[in-house]
C-alpha cells in the first residue's frame, strides 16, 4: 500500500516466525521497520503520514484492529475480548535446532496452559501448508485446540517455509518430500531429546502441504501412532 502522502510503499514482512509493518521510501529506496515484538501483522492500511491501521494477532490474543504509531499498537476494536477472557491458551515459544546437512531450522512450540515442564507429553507435529508460508506468532486456533487436549504441538517452519530468505524458499525446488522430511523429523528428534516430547506418544498432522508431508513423513518414519 502507498502511504497516504504517496512518499513511501507500506509492505507485511514475514521474517523467521514474526510478521511486520515495513516501509519503503519511493525516492531512495531506503527501508525501516514500523513494528516489531513477537506478533503478526496482517493486514496494514495507512491512515496519515504517521499513522497506519493494523490487523494484528498475538500466540494468546485473537486478531483486533489496532492504530500502529510510532511502533506502539492502540486497540481499537474489542471482538474477541470475551472469547479471550473465557479460555486459558497455551504458551507459544520458539526453539531452534539443526537440521542436515548443517542448517539452522526454527519452530514454535505449544504448550498446553498448566502443564508443568518437568514432564514430557505427548506430541503433535502440526504441519503447515504452502510449502511457501511460515508458523508465526499469531493467534493460531487449530494448535490452541489440540494443546488445550493437553498435547505439546510443534509447528516447524521446514525448508521450503517463507520468512529465512528466497535460497531457503528454493531449497525444495523440484524436490518435494525430501528436505522437508528431514527438517521435521530432525525437529521431532529434537523435542524428545531436550525432554519436551514422549516419544512413545507422536501424532502428526497438516493442511494442504502439510497434509502431503504427513503422507511424505509417515512413509519415512514409522514411529507416528496417528
Amino acid at each position: 500500500m502507498f502511504s497516504a502522502d504517496g512518499k513511501s510503499v507500506l509492505a507485511l514482512t514475514e521474517d523467521d516466525r514474526r510478521r511486520y509493518v515495513m516501509s519503503f521510501d519511493v525516492a531512495t529506496g531506503a527501508s525501516r521497520k514500523l513494528s516489531a515484538g513477537d506478533r503478526s501483522v496482517t493486514v496494514v492500511k495507512p491512515l496519515d503520514a504517521t499513522r497506519q491501521v493494523v490487523l494484528m494477532s498475538e500466540p494468546s490474543h485473537p486478531a483486533e484492529i489496532y492504530l500502529l504509531q510510532n511502533a506502539q499498537f492502540k486497540k481499537l476494536t474489542s471482538h474477541n475480548d470475551v472469547f479471550a477472557k473465557q479460555h486459558r491458551f497455551a504458551s507459544v515459544e520458539a526453539f531452534s535446532y539443526e537440521s542436515q546437512p548443517g542448517v539452522t531450522v526454527g519452530g514454535l512450540l505449544y504448550w498446553p496452559a498448566g502443564k508443568p515442564r518437568d514432564k514430557k507429553l505427548p506430541l503433535i507435529l502440526w504441519i503447515h501448508g504452502g510449502p511457501v508460508a511460515q508458523d508465526e506468532f499469531e493467534f493460531d486456533l487449530t494448535p490452541q485446540v489440540l494443546a488445550a487436549q493437553g498435547y505439546a504441538v510443534a509447528c516447524i517452519n521446514y525448508r521450503g517455509s517463507n520468512g529465512r530468505g528466497y535460497q531457503y524458499a528454493r531449497a525444495i525446488f523440484g524436490d518435494w518430500g525430501h528436505y522437508e522430511v528431514v527438517d521435521l523429523i530432525a525437529g521431532v528428534d529434537h523435542l524428545i531429546n531436550t525432554g519436551v516430547a514422549d516419544a512413545d506418544h507422536l501424532g502428526i498432522g497438516g493442511w494442504s502441504y502439510g497434509g502431503i508431508l504427513t503422507d511424505y513423513v509417515t512413509a519415512t518414519d514409522s514411529r507416528f501412532k496417528a
